[in-house]
Parts: structure tokens; sequence; C-alpha cells
């Protein structure tokens, strides 16, 4: 090929546009009487985009799952437990633990129960060990008396909202069979004063489930009155609280007991590093 004319072809082949492609095609045809007929086709064309590709993700972290019904606890062990998986109750932190591998190499996974206090008795639960001003605590049972049952609870509200609006409270601690023990209020209208002692009871008895998806108990807390500058205080407390709860956690544990084919135990999971001999 004379070199001053160039190279078409080698050109062709040499050199590609960015994003072009050049293709050559040969076809090749037997005419009349044997003759070959050889065609060369050049094609030049743009080359499609390449498709992204989607970043690489990272690898999924551990499973923390925190459950507060025990069906959704209970029916989720139910399916993704393995053959290694282990229970933990702790009935003082009134929590579940699972351990789903117990002889996972790559860490642990463990999901916990936590079941969530009923809204009708998280704020009596709240109250409980506090000293309120009774006032507040004339407020407080005006907001939450649904759920008692005794004494009445409009003549509840109504003894504690009394005291409230007394222009004078006066607290008497007797002792003996002749004492006066309980509230004085004395008010005064129109220059007139008046003394009246007010009967408080040293109970209220409520109704209402502790934990969510449980039963109603009835449940005594004790009203304990204490003088608190001019005025008096109100401390609740309750001895039976803690044993009702236990009871009810029990129930709940008792649905997770019936849990097929994983260990369960009273307790807590927990791991320390191993101890290695130095060389």
């Amino acid at each position: 090929m004379d070199e001053r004319k160039g190279d078409p072809l080698g050109k062709f082949i040499r050199e590609v546009e960015k994003g072009q492609e050049n293709a050559l095609e040969i076809t090749k045809k037997v005419l009349e009487g044997g003759k070959e007929n050889v065609t060369i086709a050049l094609q030049n064309r743009e080359l499609q985009p390449e498709p992204l590709q989607p970043p690489e993700r990272k690898e999924s972290p551990g499973r923390a799952h925190v459950f507060q019904d025990v069906k959704g606890f209970v029916a989720y062990l139910g399916k993704y437990k393995s053959k290694d998986t282990v229970v933990f109750a702790d009935t003082r932190e009134m929590t579940v633990y699972a351990v789903l591998d117990e002889k996972a190499q790559n860490g642990f996974e463990v999901v916990t129960f936590q079941p969530a206090v009923h809204p009708l008795f998280m704020p009596w639960n709240e109250v409980v060990g506090k000293v309120t001003e009774i006032r507040l605590f004339a407020e407080f049972l005006l907001r939450n008396r649904r759920v008692i049952v005794e004494p009445d609870a409009r003549a509840l509200v109504l003894t504690f909202s009394q005291i409230r609006l007394a222009t004078k409270t006066t607290m008497n601690m007797g002792r003996g069979l002749s004492s006066i023990n309980g509230v004085m209020v004395e008010t005064e209208i129109q220059g007139t004063s008046d003394k009246e002692p007010v009967d408080l009871p040293e109970m209220v008895k409520i109704k209402t489930p502790l934990f969510v998806e449980t039963s109603e108990v009835e449940l005594e807390l004790d009203l304990l009155m204490s003088p608190a500058g001019d005025g008096v205080a109100v401390t609740v407390s309750s001895g039976s609280m803690a044993e009702k709860k236990y009871e009810a956690f029990g129930e709940m544990l008792a649905e997770v007991a019936k849990i097929e084919g994983v260990v369960i135990s009273l307790g807590r999971p927990g791991s320390k590093p191993w101890d290695y001999l130095e060389k």
C-alpha cells in the first residue's frame, strides 16, 4: 500500500474515539461461475454507558431487639431460635434475655423482653415511695380516679380537696385510746372560725393491669400523712406491689417456657475475656 496515501484500514483500527467502538465486518459471497466476492464493512458506533454499580454495603449489625409484649417475644423466638438458643429470666430487673446462638463464633446476639408498664398503672407506680404535698396529691387522685375501687373515688377526691382549700390545717398525732389522730381543718368565714376534723383514709385500693397485655389485679396502697411546713404531705407505700409484679411477671414467663427446644433458666447472660499464659 502506498504510504503516501496513508493506511485507511490501519487508521480505522488504531484510532478509536473515547466512548465509541470500531467494528470490522468481512462478508464473503460465492457468485455465479464460482467467482468469490469479498466485502469489508467498516462500522463505527457509540458505546452504551455501563450500568452504575451500587456501593458495597457493610455487614449487618448484630440483632439487639427489645420486645415489650410477651406474645411478640415468644413468636419471634419460635421462628428464629436455633438449637443452641438459651433464655435467661432476671426477676429483679423484670427482664428476659435470649442468646440466639450460645455457640456463635463471631459474637453473641442477645434479644430482650422488658414488659411495658400499663398506662393506667404507670402513674401509681411512679408515686409509690414519694412524699407529695397534699394539694398535689388531691390533683393526682382526680386525674387517676378511674382505677380506684375503695374507698369511693369521688368522696376520696372531695376529702383531699377540702384540705387543699382549707385556710389552716393541723396534723394530730396522738397516742392512746382517747388521743386524736388525723387532720383538723380550720376555716374562717366573715370573721368567724370553725374547726372540723377530717378523717383521711389510711389505704386506697386500685384495680388495674400492671403490665401491657396482663390481667387486672387489685392492689392496696397505704397512705401515710405527715406534717410538711404549714401543711400536710402524703407518702404512698405498698407492701404487696412487689409481690403482684412478680406474679404478673411469672405469668409471662409461663408463656416463654412453652417454647420448645431452648434452654430456659433464671439468671442473666454474662461473659468474660479468656486468661492467657505469658510466653
